[in-house]
């Protein structure tokens, strides 16, 4: 069958307007996809890097806290540590040597020192303590923790006659500090005074002087 030319010509026009408009859907719909794409990769990266850095500061604070946790521990366990008291041990403690320290009272010509302590009734926070003049008990007194294993001590008192013509009366106030329950080491503050005629030939009164001296158990 042949057919009239004036067939063809739009029979052609039409072909190519459906082929344009089907090419157009298609580049159209591709279009689409591609930005689809690009959301979904947009959005999986802002998840992605929310996650990344919700678990990074989680990791960090996590890391902060227990550093801070650590040092809090550290600090506060040091303090509660140093703020325990030797317990010093009971009986006889020898007072192996010392000296005299700003002493106005000249002891060190005229004075004894003491030879030993007797350490007894020990608590958490005090002892007692008698002390010894060359086998003679003096008195005693009762020493206190003051921190830092060092003690202080009631004051011992006394008085004698030095001579015919002087009598002394002295408080002396110990004041013992322990490295380790059997080492001990500290001073003795020596408040003294005399009447009598003889008195300014000893020394010139009233007077002060420090005995320093150490000892062990």
């Amino acid at each position: 069958m042949r057919m009239s030319h004036r067939f063809v010509f739009p029979l052609l026009v039409l072909c190519s307007l459906v082929t344009a408009c089907g090419g157009d859907k298609d580049d159209d719909a591709d279009t689409a996809a591609g930005a689809d794409g690009g959301d979904d990769g947009g959005d999986d990266g802002g998840d992605d890097g929310g996650d990344d850095g919700g678990d990074d500061g989680g990791d960090d604070g996590g890391d902060d806290g227990g550093d801070d946790g650590g040092d809090a521990g550290g600090d506060d366990g040091g303090d509660d540590g140093g703020d325990d008291a030797i317990t010093v041990t009971e009986g006889m403690w020898s007072i192996d040597g010392g000296g005299w320290e700003n002493d106005d009272c000249n002891g060190g010509d005229w004075l004894d020192t003491p030879t030993a302590l007797t350490i007894s009734d020990v608590q958490s926070e005090n002892f007692m303590m008698a002390v010894i003049f060359s086998g003679h008990n003096a008195g005693e007194v009762m020493c206190t923790h003051a921190g830092d294993n060092a003690y202080d001590c009631t004051a011992l008192t006394m008085e004698w006659d030095h001579t015919n013509s002087a009598t002394i009366s002295l408080a002396g106030t110990f004041h013992p500090t322990f490295t380790d329950k059997n080492s001990v080491s500290g001073a003795c503050d020596l408040e003294i005074d005399c009447t009598g005629t003889g008195c300014d030939k000893i020394a010139e009164f009233p007077c002060t002087s420090t005995y320093s001296w150490y000892g062990s158990n």
